[in-house]
């Protein structure tokens, strides 16, 4: 009878022993397949950065190259490193971008909202040739993003903040022979949605650049999405020289400005959806001119004005 018992307790204790072991083993094997899931998803896409960058360069029609992708799945953050968009045969790339920072919110997603807490795009250069009246290398780009299939439904999105730093663009204008550079580009964009409820709430628009060598700003705020949209915005150049736009104008053959400097601080105001063509656009500030000098067709100086102010 002692002896049963003391047999039955043994058999109670290896059972409890061969759970404990398969919970065990059910464990080791659950956290190996997080482990895998998890290192899956933060290196996969670098493992993979090639591939990737075969696929965003079908869809754009140009070659791309990633340098690194790094991937956080739980804080929702994606960093791409040495992005180049190349167009063989052009020697130089349309867009370089040295670090790409996105983050997200995970939660937002799966209730159905595209939530960006923030985008920051350091040391980025550009390069845009125009070849016709209307015609740019990267036309065929935005044609491609405008076939594309709209969505059934609408998608709600939040775009907390955007930020560029150190960027750069060059405008080679092929089609009047001239280049013109924009460097030291900074840009803030601030709280821009299409939600219902957030739509009628201003973003924030901050930039600062200089244009071939002359500093210009823009501050603004804007309802792009608001049943009536407006856009407020406060807009300054200064110093640009006048020569540099004669490509643009059509003047006579016997006017040239030989010298001068242009530059304003505006104030625009313009209401998208205003009934009423008086009330569009609104402008008002001052543009300013100095040192500007015509000569006709001969060499002789036909006008001179030492500074003018509107």
């Amino acid at each position: 009878m002692a002896r049963a018992s003391v047999e039955k307790r043994a058999a109670a204790f290896r059972q409890r022993g061969t759970l404990a072991r398969t919970g065990l083993w059910l464990l080791v094997a659950i956290a190996v397949l997080a482990g895998l899931i998890v290192s899956g998803l933060t290196w996969g896409p670098n493992l993979m950065r090639q591939q990737i960058a075969a696929q965003v360069g079908e869809l754009v029609g140009r070659e791309v190259s990633i340098g690194r992708i790094e991937v956080s799945p739980f804080s929702g953050r994606l960093v791409v490193t040495d992005l180049v968009v190349m167009r063989p045969p052009a020697p130089r790339p349309t867009l370089a971008v040295k670090r790409l920072t996105v983050e997200v919110s995970a939660l937002d997603y799966l209730r159905g909202r595209v939530v960006v807490r923030n985008v920051q795009i350091e040391d980025i250069k550009a390069r845009i040739v125009r070849h016709a009246p209307v015609g740019f290398d990267i036309s065929d780009i935005i044609e491609r993003i405008q076939q594309r299939p709209a969505s059934d439904g609408k998608l709600e999105w939040e775009l907390d903040r955007v930020s560029i730093d150190r960027g750069a663009l060059e405008f080679d204008d092929q089609y009047v022979g001239k280049v013109t550079q924009i460097s030291d580009l900074s840009l803030m964009l601030h709280d821009l949605s299409n939600r219902d409820d957030r739509k009628s709430a201003p973003a924030k628009l901050d930039v600062r650049l200089n244009l071939d060598g002359h500093p210009a700003s823009l501050d603004a705020v804007a309802t792009p999405f608001a049943d009536a949209r407006v856009l407020k915005g406060h807009t300054t150049l200064a110093g640009l020289p006048i020569v540099s736009l004669l490509p643009y104008l059509k003047l006579p053959d016997d006017i040239r400005p030989r010298s001068g400097a242009a530059g304003f601080e505006l104030g625009v105001t313009l209401n998208a959806d205003s009934p009423e063509l008086v009330s569009l656009l609104e402008i008002q500030g001052k543009v300013s001119v100095d040192e500007f000098s015509v000569i006709d067709g001969t060499g002789h100086e036909r006008l001179s004005l030492a500074s003018l102010a509107l």
